[in-house]
């Protein structure tokens, strides 16, 4: 039975290329040994992360470089900035910054000594400094240097009712907090409060970028729509094949099915 499920695995993963590679897409592959999480910056760089590592790829795959993290499993990395890469270390509430190879830059920072005792999601500012979701205060707070955040939101218990944020990113001067269930809250670069982007299947997995939020929709459609939340979603790429994940760059699309991240032209207008 486990040679004929590997087998069957085999055959759908050589169908699933020779579909993307007949369409002019996918003529390359990266495989990884579990399930990646992936995000790709601006430079049509896709980062891999599994487990502890991340593996910096170029828009062809080819592995350009690798990091090891020493403070356990990678939760959440932001590439908005790719000389300046933010890893998140949930489980050690550490935040690490990377340069363009890959190298440290700094000290990793321990959240709690920053105010931040239970931090559950990070991300970059695009102007420098780094917001976190804080699940105790139930804020986003924003620090630019030093010990102590330089400011935060209002307490946000009341527009997330029972539920905590699945994502957190900043782009265009905004922050975006997914809300399950709910959608996308938008706060400005202070951390005010500005809107709701109502559409509950884009709060999970969703790429802020070129003042567009991106996202996969129930058909498993890449769709935008603009980041004001004004205006009807666009489907960018409709579904060829199945994947679990995906990552948006300047001219290209990375995707996740099983073990292999995939690459597709990237042709949003």
């Amino acid at each position: 039975m486990l040679h004929v499920g590997r087998v069957r695995i085999a055959l759908i993963t050589v169908l699933v290329v020779g579909v993307l590679c007949n369409r002019g897409m996918a003529q390359h592959y990266y495989e990884t040994s579990e399930p990646p999480t992936i995000v790709a910056d601006i430079m049509d760089n896709c980062y891999v992360v599994e487990g502890s590592r991340v593996s910096k790829l170029d828009s062809t795959l080819l592995l350009k470089s690798r990091y090891s993290s020493s403070y356990g499993a990678i939760a959440q990395i932001d590439a908005s900035d790719p000389f300046k890469l933010l890893l998140f270390q949930k489980d050690f509430y550490r935040i690490t910054f990377l340069d363009n190879a890959l190298a440290l830059l700094g000290e990793s920072l321990f959240l709690p000594d920053a105010g931040a005792n239970s931090p559950l999601l990070a991300c970059n500012m695009a102007d420098g400094g780094y917001w976190v979701f804080d699940g105790i205060q139930t804020k986003l707070l924003f620090y630019r240097s030093g010990p102590n955040s330089s400011f935060s939101s209002n307490d946000l218990s009341v527009l997330l009712g029972d539920v905590m944020p699945s994502h957190l990113q900043s782009s265009n001067g905004l922050v975006f907090l997914g809300i399950p269930n709910k959608g996308i809250a938008v706060f400005d670069k202070f951390g005010g409060y500005k809107h709701l982007i109502a559409i509950p299947e884009a709060s999970e997995n969703f790429v802020a970028q070129f003042g567009k939020i991106y996202f996969s929709d129930g058909n498993k459609d890449v769709c935008s729509v603009n980041a004001t939340g004004l205006g009807d979603k666009h489907i960018v790429l409709k579904k060829m094949f199945d994947y679990q994940r995906f990552a948006v760059g300047k001219k290209y699309l990375f995707f996740v099915n099983g073990n292999r991240v995939f690459t597709s032209p990237f042709l949003d207008d």
